[in-house]
C-alpha cells in the first residue's frame, strides 16, 4: 500500500473525509461539465470552504500539539 493510501486511510478511520468526500465529489461531477478556468474558480472556493472547516483547525491544532486529531467530519 502506498503511503497516500495509508494517510488517506487514516484520515477516513478518524472521520476526517466526511465533509471533504462530498466536495470532492462536487469537483469531479461538476468539474468534468464547465470550461476549465470555470473547473478551476470551482476548485478554489471548495478548497477555501475545506481549510476552513471545524476538521481542518483540529488537524492543524493536532498537528502543532503533537497528538492524533479528533476528526468530527465537519
Amino acid at each position: 500500500m502506498t503511503r497516500r493510501a495509508q494517510l488517506v486511510l487514516g484520515l477516513m478511520a478518524g472521520g476526517a473525509v466526511v465533509g471533504a468526500t462530498v466536495l470532492q465529489a462536487r469537483a469531479v461531477q461538476t468539474g468534468s461539465e464547465v470550461a476549465f478556468q470555470d473547473a478551476l474558480s470551482l476548485e478554489r472556493e471548495l478548497q477555501q470552504q475545506l481549510f476552513e472547516s471545524e476538521d481542518a483547525r483540529e488537524g492543524i491544532a493536532a498537528n502543532l500539539e503533537k497528538r492524533k486529531p479528533a476528526f468530527k467530519g465537519r
